[in-house]
């Protein structure tokens, strides 16, 4: 009886302190994503949703996110505001995005699930569950 209560008490332990490591990690990686994306312009390298590829809908788009929170989409001389944050869901690092609904651009407002990056580029995903398939996002950056 003593060696389960024991076996259990360690299976136990052993879970918490992965658990406390994965999390830290997470945090780490959106802690570098978000120092990488509030640095100069970004443009739209790819968009597939549900396996349809859009990136043309986002050409000569140029994206800067300001440490404040906000997003501004500028392509000629039009600009468009929305907001950004990041955050750790779920044990994962995700960039949020919002536009108004009323802009061709609500299609990037999603929670996107932080798959890679680089020093000039992001990688994103997202799964809605009842949408039927997975979101792909990569931005570039421009300067």
């Amino acid at each position: 009886m003593k060696t389960n209560a024991r076996s259990i008490i360690a299976i136990s332990a052993l879970a918490i302190a992965y658990l406390a490591w994965k999390k830290p990690a997470a945090e780490v990686e959106l802690r570098a994503v978000k120092s990488l994306v509030t640095k100069g312009k970004w443009k739209v390298n790819l968009y597939r949703d549900n396996g349809v590829d859009e990136t043309n809908n986002y050409t000569g788009y140029e994206f800067q996110f300001k440490p404040n929170g906000t997003v501004i989409a500028s392509k000629d001389e039009s600009l468009l505001s929305g907001t950004w944050k990041s955050a750790v869901d779920g044990r994962k690092p995700k960039l949020y995005m919002e536009f108004a609904s009323s802009s061709h651009l609500d299609e990037l407002s999603e929670d996107w699930q932080i798959t890679g990056h680089e020093s000039d580029s992001l990688e994103l995903e997202d799964t809605t569950p009842g949408k039927g398939g997975v979101d792909y996002l990569n931005l570039q950056k421009i300067s």
